[in-house]
C-alpha cells in the first residue's frame, strides 16, 4: 500500500483467484497501484476463462459464472463478465441446456449467449413458449430482443420476438445503423406496426448521412411511410440526432415527404389544441429551405393554431414578400397574424415584410415591438435596450420605408432603458 508521498507499508500477501482476475479484467486491475499491477503475473485470458467455464457444463458453468460475477462486483468491476459471456457463446455445445440453466439461475448474460448460439445452430428447435417466458421477464427481455436484432435472418423465432416488441423496447434500436448491409430483420422492423419501431429502423439507413446500410429501392415505399409517421421524441437518443440529419436532407431533396411529415405533426397539434416547436430541437430551420408551394400550404395549416413559443411563420414566410402578399390577398392570413413572422427578426425579414405590413394597416409601434423581442438575453437589461436603440437608429437609413418603425422602436427602447436603469440602480443600492 502506498501513500501520496511515495512511502508505503507492506501488507500481508494474499492469493487472488486467477479466474476472478480474468473475469473482472481491466475494471478490477484499474484499482491497483501501477507499481503493484506491474509486479503481478498476467491473469488468464478472457478466451481461456470462457473455455474453462464452458467445459464445466451448463449448470456448473452457470453457477461458476455467477460466483465470479458476484466477486467481481465486490472488487469494483462493473462489466459483470459481459466479455466472458460473449466469448463463451460459440463454445456452448448444448445451447438449449445452457439457456435452461441460465434462465433457472436468473443470469441474463449467459441466457443471451446461449440463445444466440441456439438460434445460430438449430433455430427451428427454439420453442415459442420459452421465448415468451423470457420476454415476460424484465431481466431477460432486452437480451432476447438484442440477440434477434443482431442477426440478419428472419425465422420463426425472429418473427415471434419482433412481433412481441413494444414501444418501450425502442431504446434497443439505437445502434441499427452500425449494420453494413440491409437484411431481413431490418426490413421487418421497418414494417413494424408500432411507429416508433418502424421509424427507428428508417433513420438507420444511409439516407442523408454517411453511416448505415443502403436503402433497397424495393423498401422505399415502406421507408417513406415510416418517416412520415415518425415522432422524433419517441426515438432513442442517437436516433433522434439521425432523424434531424434526415429531415434536413429531405427538406432539400424530397420536400414532398418533409411536408407530409410536418403536416402529420400539425394534425397532432390540432388535436392537442396548440402549436409548439417540434423535435428534434432546431428542425424548424428546415422549413425555410422548402419550395414556396410547400411553404404556402404549411403556412395555411399553421395560421389557425394557437401556439406556445415562436411562430413557424418565421421560417415558412421569412423574407418572401411574394408569399406574404399572396397569403394576405387570398385571405389565408390576417396582417396581425402575419406580424408573428417578424418576432425577433431584426434582419431581412423585417426589411422585406415590414413595409408590407405598414401598407396593410399594422401600426409601426406593433411592428417595432415585435421585432425587438429577444428569445434569450444574458446580462443587464439596460445593455439590451442600448443595443436595440442602436439598431433602430440605423434602420431608417438602411430602409427608408421603415422610418416610422425605426422611430417607434427607438422611442420604446429609450423608455424601457430608463426603467431598466432605475431598477438596476435600486438593485445596486440594496446590494442585490
Amino acid at each position: 500500500m502506498r501513500e501520496r508521498n511515495g512511502a508505503g507499508c507492506e501488507l500481508a500477501s494474499f492469493n487472488v483467484d486467477p479466474d476472478l482476475e480474468a473475469f473482472a479484467g481491466r475494471g478490477w486491475r484499474s484499482h491497483l497501484d501501477p507499481a503493484d499491477a506491474a509486479e503481478r503475473d498476467q491473469p488468464l485470458s478472457v478466451e481461456a476463462l470462457a473455455q474453462k467455464i464452458a467445459e464445466l457444463g451448463p449448470y456448473d458453468g452457470v453457477a461458476r459464472f455467477g460466483e465470479l460475477a458476484e466477486q467481481s462486483a465486490l472488487a469494483g468491476d462493473q462489466s459483470g463478465g459481459i466479455w466472458v459471456a460473449d466469448q463463451m457463446a460459440p463454445l456452448l455445445s448444448d445451447p438449449s441446456a445452457w439457456y435452461e440453466a441460465a434462465a433457472a439461475a436468473g443470469n441474463p448474460l449467459l441466457l443471451r449467449s446461449a440463445l444466440g448460439q441456439w438460434l445460430k445452430t438449430d433455430p427451428t428447435t427454439v420453442p415459442k413458449d420459452v421465448l415468451a417466458r423470457s420476454l415476460d421477464n424484465p431481466d431477460f427481455r432486452s437480451g432476447v430482443i438484442s440477440v434477434v436484432l443482431g442477426r440478419a435472418e428472419i425465422d420463426e423465432s425472429a418473427e415471434f420476438v419482433i412481433a412481441a416488441m413494444r414501444k418501450e423496447d425502442v431504446g434497443l434500436l439505437d445502434l441499427l445503423f452500425v449494420h453494413d448491409e440491409s437484411h431481413e430483420v431490418l426490413q421487418r422492423l421497418l414494417l413494424h406496426p408500432i411507429a416508433a419501431i418502424a421509424s427507428s429502423a428508417a433513420v438507420s439507413f444511409a439516407v442523408g448521412q454517411r453511416h448505415g446500410p443502403s436503402l433497397p429501392e424495393a423498401w422505399r415505399p415502406a421507408w417513406r411511410e415510416a418517416v412520415q409517421h415518425m415522432r422524433v421524441e419517441d426515438l432513442p437518443q442517437h436516433s433522434q440526432w439521425r432523424a434531424g440529419q434526415l429531415l434536413g436532407h429531405l427538406a432539400e431533396s424530397d420536400p414532398d415527404l418533409f411536408e407530409a411529415w410536418f403536416t402529420e405533426r400539425l394534425d397532432e397539434m390540432a388535436d392537442r389544441g396548440f402549436f409548439t416547436l417540434l423535435e428534434p430541437h432546431g428542425c424548424e430551420v428546415h422549413l425555410a429551405t422548402l419550395p414556396q408551394p410547400h411553404r404556402y400550404r404549411l403556412a395555411i395549416r399553421c395560421t389557425g393554431l394557437p401556439r406556445i413559443g415562436p411562430s413557424p411563420l418565421i421560417q415558412l414566410v421569412g423574407p418572401d414578400r411574394d408569399l406574404a402578399e399572396r397569403l394576405l390577398q387570398e385571405g389565408e392570413v390576417t396582417a396581425d397574424r402575419l406580424l408573428e413572422a417578424l418576432s425577433g427578426q431584426r434582419n431581412e425579414i423585417l426589411e422585406s415584410l415590414g413595409p408590407l405590413l405598414l401598407n396593410h394597416g399594422v401600426p409601426a409601434a406593433h411592428i417595432a415591438a415585435t421585432a425587438a423581442w429577444y428569445d434569450t438575453w444574458w446580462g443587464p437589461a439596460s445593455a439590451r435596450h442600448r443595443e436595440l436603440i442602436d439598431y433602430f437608429t440605423t434602420l431608417s437609413t438602411r430602409v427608408p420605408a421603415l422610418t416610422a418603425v425605426a422611430a417607434a422602436g427607438r422611442a420604446q427602447q429609450e423608455s424601457l432603458l430608463r426603467e431598466a436603469m432605475q431598477k438596476e440602480r435600486a438593485e445596486r443600492v440594496r446590494g442585490d
